[in-house]
């Protein structure tokens, strides 16, 4: 991908992470953690390293 590309595609990004409301984040958050908690690995594992 050229560097215009790139950089048009990260402000693209970028402008709609900004303008989305932070209810509609709760609830795509909450979507995430219960996919993520019906993951085998990440159910059973002991430790979760970051």
């Amino acid at each position: 991908m050229e560097d215009n590309n790139k950089k048009s595609l990260r402000e693209l990004l970028l402008e709609r992470r900004d303008n989305t409301s932070f209810d509609l984040l709760k609830i795509a958050s909450k979507k995430m953690q219960k996919r993520i908690n019906k993951v085998y690995a990440f159910k059973d594992a002991q430790k979760i390293g970051l």
